[in-house]
């Protein structure tokens, strides 16, 4: 019996002893991993590109960080800055990851601009980053500097052709 309680408390002994090596690597707790993923998978896969892109190049800042020492909320405000997100979940991952998910607005009109081009309108009303060149979406174009200057009149464009559903001129049902 003697010989057992000696050996379990050796092994103890060596179980912490490993442990706290592998606790003392100073790089075991810094942030190595940023995985960037979707909420829903509404996103068309170009936009979700781009925005995974952006969040890629903006994020490297939080890179070797201890886990402790980013602040969630802080990356969360920080993705939240584009335009085009919607919605944000961060997430640690133990030990040295941190998962962010998104939801991306999805832009329902788009707006022919005097000073910016052609902006998509998201279902809020607000505009979104202008599309990259060649790049076109099969939505309703509005124009006009009424439009361009009042987010209530666009909400309310928005909101019309929200209640239309799927009608349109060839597709009356």
């Amino acid at each position: 019996m003697r010989v057992l309680s000696k050996f379990i408390i050796v092994l103890v002994a060596l179980a912490t002893l490993s442990l706290l090596l592998f606790v003392s690597d100073k790089s075991f707790f810094q942030l190595h991993n940023i995985s960037i993923g979707q909420i829903d998978h509404s996103a068309k896969s170009w936009m979700f590109d781009d925005i995974k892109l952006t969040i890629d190049k903006e994020t490297q800042a939080y890179m070797g960080k201890y886990m402790w020492e980013v602040d969630l909320k802080d990356l969360m405000n920080h993705v939240l800055q584009d335009q085009r997100v919607s919605k944000v979940q961060v997430q640690r991952k133990f030990p040295n990851s941190i998962e962010v998910k998104v939801a991306a607005h999805e832009p329902v009109l788009m707006m022919i601009t005097k000073a910016k081009g052609v902006l998509p309108i998201a279902r809020d009303g607000n505009f979104m980053p202008a599309l990259h060149t060649g790049l076109f979406l099969n939505v309703p174009i509005l124009q006009g500097p009424a439009l361009e200057n009042d987010i209530e009149l666009r909400k309310s464009a928005v909101k019309l052709l929200l209640s239309m559903g799927k009608t349109t001129l060839l597709n009356v049902q």
